[in-house]
């Protein structure tokens, strides 16, 4: 048995039992931009019985710890799935996004980072991208925090990894903009192999 949720027009989507308490599970901002970008994209019009939420691109919102969290990566997933097609679908469709991803460290204190993206055709020796979403008190936190999470900062980018920081109010007042400005960002650092930069090439040539 299918659950509903109905959209502000009254229109239904469906889920299956467990999609629906994965959607119940999200921010009520998330469930909010959710149905407002589906709507403003005329997903709804072409795929009202298909909009699976969980099923159609893996997303597992439990992974990530804080509302804000949550928020980014439902906005990540969907301009993935929803916007990108040809060589751009292609990038995408080999790169990892990984929530609470921990970093191994010789001393054994490992660092865990909100987001890490991760591409299968990266050249070798090369490492991805680091994303922090800074909850609301992070200006509230002390000088010895900010020095912590600056040095930490340093530490990353010494071995190899780019590090970039959102604050929850950017993410909270428009999530999508700053998912496709980190996702625009992304594809013109990431350092891909020569092959799999031909195929892109030859895929928008086609």
């Amino acid at each position: 048995m299918a659950d509903k949720a109905k959209d502000k027009k009254g229109r239904d989507f469906k889920f299956s039992s467990f999609e629906a308490e994965q959607f119940r599970n999200l921010p009520s901002r998330a469930q909010d931009i959710w149905f407002a970008w589906l709507l403003s994209q005329d997903v709804c019009e072409v795929n009202n019985d298909a909009l699976t939420f969980v099923n159609i691109y893996g997303f597992e919102c439990e992974e990530c710890e804080s509302p804000i969290e949550k928020l980014f990566y439902l906005a990540l997933n969907m301009i993935i799935y929803y916007k990108f097609n040809g060589p751009q679908r292609e990038f995408y469709m080999y790169m990892s996004l990984i929530p609470q991803y921990e970093i191994e460290r010789d001393c054994g204190k490992n660092y865990r980072v909100d987001f890490y993206f991760e591409h299968n055709n990266q050249k070798e020796g090369t490492l991805g991208l680091i994303v922090e979403c800074d909850g609301h008190d992070f200006h509230e936190k002390t000088k010895e925090q900010v020095a912590y999470r600056n040095d930490r900062d340093m530490e990353l980018k010494k071995l190899g990894y780019d590090v970039i920081h959102l604050s929850g109010s950017q993410i909270y007042n428009d999530p999508f903009k700053y998912a496709r400005q980190v996702l625009e960002y992304y594809e013109n650092t990431v350092q891909l192999d020569d092959d799999f930069k031909q195929s892109l090439k030859e895929m928008e040539n086609f």
